[in-house]
């Protein structure tokens, strides 16, 4: 700990004392895991998708147990220990909810500021889409090797650079190109 935050540690701690706010309540990770049903069900009724349930979840518990271990759980005396642990994770959640939810509208909107009526022009057509999508289909029918010969070209590389990129002899790449267009001149025929 630095010497800034230890004088910042020791403001808060004492600010804590002089309002008469009860002490400190060190409380076992165990028992806040204990809490994770609750807190994925108002994750849940709160309309976080499932993809970032866990994410937001592990990041609800890091949360509370560094609060725990720095102080920052001191339950009023007449709330029962279980009853105030419950109320305080749920602060610690709906927190967590209200930050996850500005980084979300923040990425759309950065998404949305990226995604230009300019760049929309350049876009292929859904016919377009729709071949490029056929012709994928088409080459993952063909051998790795091909594959990743025909991959090489289509980006540009020559035989020569792809050889050596793979650790094969140029003569091989060049028997593995001439074999992927065949076959993938059947394929899409």
């Amino acid at each position: 700990m630095t010497r800034k935050e230890a004088v910042a540690e020791h403001r808060r701690t004492s600010r804590r004392v002089e309002m008469g706010a009860p002490p400190a309540v060190h409380v076992p990770f165990e028992a806040i895991m204990r809490h994770s049903r609750m807190i994925h069900a108002v994750l849940r009724q709160l309309g976080v998708p499932a993809r970032d349930q866990p994410d937001i979840m592990q990041e609800i518990f890091l949360s509370a147990w560094r609060s725990v271990e720095g102080g920052g759980f001191r339950p009023r005396p007449e709330v029962p220990p279980n009853k105030a642990l419950q109320s305080w994770l749920l602060a610690v959640t709906w927190h967590h909810i209200f930050h996850y939810r500005e980084r979300l509208y923040r990425w759309y909107r950065e998404l949305a500021a990226f995604a230009t009526p300019e760049r929309a022009r350049h876009a292929p057509s859904p016919f377009g889409q729709v071949e490029a999508r056929m012709a994928l289909r088409c080459l993952e029918r063909l051998e790795p090797e091909l594959r990743a010969v025909l991959a090489g070209t289509a980006v540009g590389n020559t035989a020569e650079e792809i050889a050596a990129e793979f650790g094969a002899h140029p003569g091989t790449t060049n028997k593995r190109l001439h074999r992927g267009r065949k076959q993938l001149g059947k394929i899409l025929r």
